[in-house]
């Protein structure tokens, strides 16, 4: 009897040896696979996602193990009695001992892995592993990133990254054409490490019936690289700005804008921004058609604020999930306004009897857009705006403009409904539900619905509060770049409106 038994274990012992070198072989063969990081698909293979073969094998080895173990422990529990069954926990990490990047050129390791926090000696997830990489992958330097597990002889792994990184200077070049600012043609020269290493360097112009330019340049500090200072300077003009007196256009005028902007900010987790800054802002205008009343001046004044940013979006252009809210409060001051407006030939300098003013006032800019699947192909989107500014005085170059379906100009309000400019005003509040529907792939048809709310705010109001509504039918493409094709009314507007968007507006 004693005999039987101890050839029985031996045979146990036999066969999970067997087993084990098995298993390690496979192990160590797994652990040796490259894993690749796309920054929309992310990984394509992954040695943690074999562990399921490994088990299903282990699983199968342990069911013709299982009569053996199932005596022994019956003879040992009738020698000591019945014991409780320990628990054992499938392991879901690996304890990274070292690491190593190559390929690199342009940026250092250093760099790498201020952005890609691995540390030594700590155990990862496979989900772990992937939020570092994309935490480097989202400085934009790389192209691709793809890492290797090198199994050492201590049980423990050393990560090996093998980097392929972008150009640090390109040019992108886009066609775009809009209902409001015509066609134009946008171009973008971005360089990195241009004026100092950890920066961004850009230049954006759009030539076209409206033309933009914008400087900007993007610097990181501290140890995480997650502090910055953004310096931007922008001019635009704009040809035919319209204004609408009860949704009749009742002028069109020339109107350019030019500001500098600092603004010094830290990020968390590349998904928040909280920073302040000044901005200065200097807006010329004049009528380009004869009225009523013709206005031709300026407002140059400073502004400073403080700025909050969050976006969890799955992607750019027609997200399936995720928020994007920016919230911006601060108080405009050192107003220098100079108007002239001309009536039946004579030039009326009293310009505070027409309610403009040049006094500080607080403000607070507000833009909130959620995305939530509903199915396969239904997803809801909620947006929200909102446009305050707590004065005593009206001054049309600070007042938000209202109407249009893309954000194309400072202090745009959008509504389904309404060209843009139909309405302004010191305060305005905006809720858009829009259901989007995808018919086949990037061909999508979208319903708006929004509500408007303007005048309620201030102590100063040309007219009496409002309530704006207005529905729109959206058929958008996205091939070569977004299109959308749009077809809009406003109960109180009371006419269907075309509306048409190419490309991604600058």
């Amino acid at each position: 009897m004693v005999t039987e038994q101890i050839n029985n274990i031996f045979d146990i012992v036999t066969q999970i040896s067997t087993f084990r070198e098995d298993v390690d072989n496979k192990m160590q063969q797994k652990l040796c696979n490259v894993y690749v990081f796309h920054p929309l698909k992310g990984f394509g293979t992954s040695s943690f996602s074999s562990g399921d073969e490994i088990i299903r094998q282990g699983t199968e080895t342990g069911m013709t193990l299982y009569p053996y173990f199932k005596r022994m422990a019956d003879s040992l529990n009738a020698l000591y009695g019945p014991q409780e069954n320990p628990v054992f926990n499938r392991p879901d990490s690996v304890k990274i001992s070292d690491y190593e990047v190559r390929g690199l050129k342009a940026t250092t390791a250093d760099f790498f892995f201020q952005r890609n926090q691995i540390e030594r000696n700590k155990y990862y997830t496979a989900v772990q592993l992937a939020e570092e990489v994309r935490k480097a992958f989202g400085t934009r330097y790389y192209a691709r990133i793809l890492y290797s597990l090198q199994p050492q002889p201590d049980g423990t792994a050393k990560i090996v990254y093998d980097v392929e990184e972008n150009p640090l200077t390109y040019i992108k070049l886009i066609l775009n054409y809009n209902s409001f600012q015509g066609v134009g043609l946008v171009a973008n020269i971005t360089s990195r490490n241009f004026i100092a290493p950890y920066s961004r360097s850009m230049l954006t112009f759009n030539i076209g019936d409206n033309m933009k330019l914008r400087g900007e340049h993007l610097q990181l500090f501290g140890h995480g690289k997650n502090i910055s200072a953004n310096a931007e300077v922008q001019g635009e003009m704009i040809n035919d700005f319209p204004l609408y007196n009860n949704f009749i256009k009742s002028d069109i005028y020339r109107q350019s804008n030019l500001k500098a902007d600092l603004t010094v900010g830290s990020a968390y987790k590349r998904k928040v921004f909280v920073g302040a800054g000044t901005r200065w802002e200097s807006i010329h205008f004049s009528s380009d058609i004869s009225s009523q009343i013709r206005i031709k001046g300026h407002n140059d004044f400073l502004n400073s604020y403080g700025v909050l940013r969050f976006n969890s979006l799955s992607n750019g252009i027609y997200p399936k999930r995720g928020t994007k809210i920016e919230v911006e409060g601060g108080y405009t001051y050192n107003q220098q306004a100079g108007f002239k407006l001309s009536g039946t030939g004579q030039v009326i300098s009293n310009t505070d009897s027409l309610g403009f003013g040049d006094n500080g006032f607080a403000h607070l800019k507000l833009n909130i857009e959620h995305y939530i699947p509903l199915s396969k192909r239904f997803t809801l989107l909620t947006h929200t705006q909102a446009g305050i500014n707590f004065s005593n005085k009206q001054n049309l170059a600070t007042d938000y403009f209202i109407g249009g379906l893309t954000s194309t100009f400072r202090n745009q309000i959008v509504f389904a409904g309404l060209r843009e400019a139909t309405v302004h005003s010191g305060s305005v509040a905006a809720l858009r539900f829009s259901l989007r529907y995808q018919i086949v792939a990037n061909m999508y048809l979208l319903g708006h619905f929004n509500a408007l709310a303007y005048n309620f705010a201030g102590n100063y109001k040309l007219h009496d509060a409002s309530l704006l509504t207005g529905y729109a039918l959206t058929l958008a493409l996205h091939y070569l770049g977004p299109l959308q094709i749009s077809v809009m009314y406003s109960d109180q507007y009371k006419k269907a409106l075309s509306y048409v968007n190419l490309g991604i507006p600058f």
